[in-house]
């Protein structure tokens, strides 16, 4: 919803409200209804009534059928990914086995202690594949080598595992920890 959208709701919600909390001191009795009608009558009288609520209930219909129509239809993820069509058919590998491939990749290299993967795919072919990965890395270790290092290798296992050659991936250091050694085992 862009920023006029908003400023034309918040003046409908204003004006809504008003409305509703005059009912609100009228049924409380705080108001009493000859008062209220009567005022009600005048304002109605006015010259200027007729746009006033003609201009409500444009804004009802507006927010109405921006309400109904409007909404981004946004595709879920996909879960396996198609790396090729051949007349046979088509070859695809699903998300969870490119997260653990990527995952072991980085794992074996050096310097790297920890790693969580995160895969998405929008589209097939590739082309879609966007991985980001949260590395703990060991402290005597240059977080900029390590994080190109990572990065090479899996490129070159996506290439010579599934034949991905244009994957986006990003690399990001969570922890920079003292113990060393000791590599999770997935």
């Amino acid at each position: 919803m862009g920023i006029i959208n908003r400023f034309l709701c918040f003046l409908f919600s204003l004006t809504v409200l008003v409305v509703a909390i005059c009912v609100l001191l009228v049924v409380c009795g705080v108001i009493t209804e000859n008062f209220f009608f009567n005022n009600l009558s005048y304002l109605l009288r006015q010259a200027e009534a007729p746009a006033v609520v003609g201009t409500v209930i444009l804004f009802a219909f507006y927010f109405g059928c921006l309400s109904l129509f409007s909404g981004e239809k946004k595709e879920p993820p996909l879960k396996e990914l198609t790396l090729d069509k051949t007349d046979g058919g088509q070859i695809n590998v699903t998300v969870e086995a490119v997260k653990n491939l990527v995952e072991r990749t980085a794992l074996g290299t050096d310097g790297v202690r920890e790693v969580t993967a995160y895969v998405s795919a929008e589209k097939s072919g590739g082309a879609g594949l966007k991985i980001k990965l949260d590395l703990s890395v060991l402290a005597d270790a240059n977080v900029p080598t390590v994080s190109a290092g990572v990065i090479a290798a899996v490129k070159n296992e996506l290439n010579v595992a599934l034949s991905v050659n244009d994957a986006n991936i990003a690399v990001s250091t969570s922890e920079i920890s003292n113990t060393g050694g000791n590599k999770r085992v997935v």
